[in-house]
């Protein structure tokens, strides 16, 4: 893979050694880095940004020092260790911060991952209006995205069905107004999510996203009469309940 060869133990000699270009992208791997190890920690706080900046200028400075190139991940995050002890001591603001350790970050609890499922001949798109979409909410981001690409099936309720499939893994923390723009961005697109992982999009429009829907909801009415496999989940979109019989979805 590309980052661990920039971050094997001879590129980082090379850095140590004074090759210029070779600290430049070695910081600039560590910002992603740096970026997600403090959120996880802290939440979405103004402090990051000076956590991550010092963090990388503790690692130029103590470069010359490290002894050992191929320990230099354990050498980095000892620094990042350091600077998150300076923001507990009070360094980051006017006052102390009390920190406990039980307590969870802020944010912490809202995490999320969503599967975007589009058709790839949207593919350029979507990565471009995704991108643009996190870039106008720095932070929110937890994880890169994984992308991926599957075959199309016949499958009536995959998000897979009838076409080649972009898979867009995007772990990320809610609040609005973002939650509200990754759903428009989402129906957009076109997209169809994955059944085990946070569904942003509304009700009506996921069943929009599936051309066999009403086929599908016909066939499970008709096995399924008493509703024997209905759950809230299913009430909610529209398979079972009100909203399988055309009323409003609850």
């Amino acid at each position: 893979m590309p980052a661990a060869i920039e971050l094997s133990a001879d590129f980082i000699a090379r850095a140590k050694a004074g090759d210029r270009r070779c600290e430049e992208r070695m910081l600039a791997r560590l910002r992603p880095i740096m970026h997600t190890y403090f959120i996880k920690r802290i939440g979405l706080r103004p402090e990051v940004d000076d956590l991550i900046q010092n963090t990388l200028l503790r690692v130029h400075n103590s470069l010359k020092d490290l002894e050992y190139p191929e320990r230099f991940m354990g050498f980095a995050m000892k620094a990042a260790l350091y600077e998150l002890h300076d923001l507990y001591r009070g360094r980051y603001s006017g006052r102390e911060v009390l920190f406990d350790p039980t307590v969870p970050p802020e944010y912490a609890s809202d995490s999320n991952v969503s599967a975007n499922a589009v058709d790839a001949e949207r593919a350029s798109e979507a990565l471009s209006r995704f991108d643009a979409l996190f870039r106008a909410h720095p932070g929110r981001l937890l994880n890169p995205i994984g992308l991926r690409l599957t075959a199309g099936d016949g499958f009536t309720l995959s998000p897979s069905f009838g076409r080649t499939t972009l898979w867009m893994d995007v772990f990320y923390y809610g609040g609005e107004p973002f939650v509200t723009e990754l759903a428009t961005l989402a129906e957009e697109l076109g997209a169809r999510c994955h059944w085990g992982k946070t569904l942003p999009l509304a009700p009506e429009v996921m069943r929009r996203q599936y051309p066999g829907w009403e086929a599908f909801r016909e066939a499970r009415q008709r096995f399924d009469p008493s509703e024997v496999f209905a759950n809230p989940f299913t009430d909610r979109i529209g398979l079972t309940g009100d909203g399988a019989a055309g009323g409003t979805v609850r």
